[in-house]
């Protein structure tokens, strides 16, 4: 009887994704546990119910650290990032005149740039609500199916963007200073394509978790909550419960933080349209990507 329980609990791990040193960690504590008292098979639980909690409990850690993990990569594409935007962004910075070259090169080069701009962006705000909420919850050791599966999609969407803007860099150095000089001239940007490349690598091997926990698959009840969650008190309760609003009020803060940069190191006209595309963008990505990684319901 106790063979046969085993036979099926583990085919019901195997259902739920919970396979390899684990599983066989599970039923050799199990095993103990049934062979200690001869009536436990009988009180123990059904092997699908057993099998569903161990599921929970490993699927919803498991995410909680590709999270960790996932954001730690984010990290390191977030220094190369930002030395490419001070190189293609900052007018006289680094060798000078880099934003220019890149208003005057190919459509191609023109589309790369701004590629990379709108996923850095992407990568850090579905990035950071993902580490967000999983702060949040720490203390939950069984989170609902829907969280978990928000969580891993702002996962996802967060390394899928970062090497989407490491690859943007690197095709923006090769198409405005060529790929021989960028190769031979550290002066071009050298140091920004090795950091660029090692991030790129780092965002990859960040997937390796992010796939390990995707396989084991939570079915906890529950809701998968939006952003108000995510933020908690930090926003105001005229605000909570109206996502649209709240994300108006998010672009055009941003929008505001643009038009004034521009000011200090363009002018002002340069700033506004910077400001009004910023604005635009969010408000987009929020209408694109809003319900897809749980901004809203």
């Amino acid at each position: 009887m106790i063979e046969v329980y085993l036979r099926d609990l583990s085919a019901e791990m195997g259902r739920r994704g919970v396979r390899g040193r684990v599983r066989r960690r599970i039923l050799a504590e199990v095993t103990d546990h049934l062979h200690c008292d001869e009536t436990a098979v009988e009180r123990f639980g059904a092997p699908p119910e057993i099998a569903a909690h161990f599921a929970d409990q490993l699927g919803s850690a498991a995410t909680v650290r590709s999270v960790r993990w996932g954001f730690a990569a984010l990290a390191v594409a977030g220094v190369a990032c930002a030395m490419g935007m001070t190189q293609f962004w900052l007018p006289g910075v680094w060798g000078g005149g880099a934003q220019g070259q890149v208003a005057g090169s190919a459509p191609a080069t023109v589309v790369a740039f701004l590629v990379a701009i709108m996923a850095a962006q992407v990568s850090l705000v579905a990035g950071g609500l993902g580490l967000l909420r999983t702060i949040r919850r720490r203390r939950t050791p069984v989170l609902p199916s829907a969280e978990v599966a928000i969580i891993r999609r702002r996962m996802a969407v967060a390394l899928v963007s970062g090497l989407v803007c490491m690859s943007g860099l690197a095709y923006l150095l090769a198409s405005i200073h060529g790929v021989e000089r960028v190769l031979s001239v550290p002066e071009s940007g050298e140091v920004l394509l090795v950091a660029a490349g090692a991030a790129a690598i780092v965002l990859a091997a960040a997937w390796i978790p992010v796939m390990r926990a995707s396989r084991i698959r939570v079915e906890a009840a529950g809701t998968a909550g939006d952003v108000f969650d995510d933020l908690g008190r930090v926003v105001p309760s005229p605000l909570r419960g109206h996502p649209w609003v709240f994300a108006g009020g998010v672009a055009a803060l941003l929008g505001i933080v643009v038009l004034a940069a521009g000011i200090v190191v363009s002018d002002g006209y340069d700033g506004a349209l910077r400001a009004m595309a910023e604005v635009a963008a969010c408000l987009a990505g929020f209408a694109l990507l809003g319900r897809y990684l749980g901004l809203r319901r």
